[in-house]
């Protein structure tokens, strides 16, 4: 064989080589890459170099896009619209571009070495479905959690306190169905305060303190946090004795827990940086995530 031809061949094996070691270094680094290095926000899975396009059925729109986001602003944004169930978020090429998603078969999804300076697809991790309906008996008596992505992730429920503060406020804690974390609703079936001011009303009860015990939002006695400024105003819940006073009497509405009697309705309120409850004033268009609770 000529020497020009064998010098040919090695030449292009080389190449050959070269390319094929260039591309699975391409995969390893972008299509496959390892998905702990990468800021996943709390509540997502990763679907690295993964396309999820409207126009092949493989998702569909669920609100307008936006530019200059991050993982973390984008999972906001789609936390904050109701039927967002995922994100496209853009890579190099596409940095920033935030699609929100909803009707998503990820199976049909496309995930390619195309799409590694694309885009990466970031699924909601799926919560327990509310209840069909509230519970009214003692013997009913549930847990209720937050849809807060935190407080989902952390499997975090409604806990009355009982000796963890003094005043027996409520506060999310790790779920564990003791019957300080089992509650309960009752319609007032007697004239009262409450339910001569207002239709519709209820009150609501730990399964451990029974009947005679509500879930109160303190007028003045207890706050939230007096240490925190931001916080010293803030009214917390606790367990009092049922007196069928306005502060004792909730409604439930878009999945929200409210209070009528002081300034304005006031919405049961989760804090993620503490994990403490507190009424604050209700986000009316009912998409604040830290306001939205359920009877599991």
């Amino acid at each position: 064989m000529a020497l020009g031809k064998i010098l040919f061949l090695a030449l292009s094996s080389r190449e050959t080589s070269a390319r094929s070691w260039s591309a699975r270094s391409f995969l390893q680094q972008h299509l496959f890459k390892d998905q702990d290095s990468i800021s996943t926000p709390s509540g997502y899975t990763l679907h690295s170099a993964t396309n999820c396009q409207t126009k092949f059925g493989e998702s569909a729109s669920a609100g307008t896009s936006s530019k200059g986001e991050t993982q973390d602003s984008c999972a906001i944004r789609c936390d904050e619209e109701p039927s967002c169930t995922g994100f496209m978020l853009g890579n190099s090429q596409r940095a920033g571009d935030c699609y929100l998603k909803k009707d998503i078969t990820i199976e049909a999804c496309e995930t390619t070495a195309t799409w590694a300076i694309y885009w990466d697809m970031y699924m909601k991790i799926p919560t327990a479905a509310p209840r069909s309906k509230l519970p009214f008996d003692p013997d009913e008596a549930v847990a209720i959690r937050s849809k807060a992505p935190k407080a989902e992730t952390a499997n975090l429920c409604v806990d009355a306190s009982l000796a963890v503060y003094e005043h027996n406020q409520l506060y999310m804690h790790l779920c564990n169905y003791h019957p300080q974390q089992l509650f309960f609703l009752q319609k007032p079936g007697v004239p009262t305060e409450t339910n001569q001011t207002w239709s519709g009303a209820m009150t609501w009860h730990t399964n451990l303190k029974g009947k005679g015990i509500c879930v109160d939002e303190s007028q003045s006695m207890v706050k939230e946090d007096e240490a925190n400024p931001d916080k010293m105003h803030v009214s917390a819940l606790y367990m009092h004795p049922c007196n069928g006073k306005p502060n004792q009497a909730w409604w439930i509405q878009e999945g929200t827990l409210q209070t009528h009697w002081s300034d304005g309705n006031k919405c049961l309120t989760y804090d993620p940086s503490d994990n403490m409850l507190g009424m604050h004033p209700c986000d009316l268009t009912f998409k604040d995530v830290n306001q939205q609770f359920y009877f599991e």
